[in-house]
């Protein structure tokens, strides 16, 4: 059954997802991942009184937790730099006589 005026697919053909924003997470968690790994790894070797083993891990771990960072960061512009664009868009359309919204021209 059908409901005449109301479309529910209207705003389907303009959202686009953002490939770009996929990867990121997946990078984030991939590296959340081996974090984790990371963590486990280091408690075994303070176990063992592997000092040396332990700082090497502790290292590896710092710099996997400024890669998330860099990347949610990027994710965060990315976000904010879309968002812009959007305002933008919306700024651009003025109504027509008839209630519809056009594009302006410039």
């Amino acid at each position: 059954m059908s409901i005449s005026g109301i479309n529910a697919n209207q705003n389907v053909g303009n959202w686009k997802p953002n490939p770009q924003s996929k990867n990121t997470d997946m990078k984030i968690q991939a590296l959340e991942r081996d974090l984790q790994k990371l963590n486990t790894e280091k408690q075994k070797a303070v176990q063992r009184k592997d000092q040396e083993q332990a700082k090497k891990i502790e290292k590896r771990i710092q710099e996997i937790e400024k890669q998330i960072r860099e990347l949610q960061r990027k994710k965060a512009d990315n976000a904010d730099s879309l968002s812009a664009n959007e305002q933008t868009k919306e700024k651009e359309k003025i109504p027509s006589s008839d209630g519809m919204y056009i594009d302006e021209l410039v």
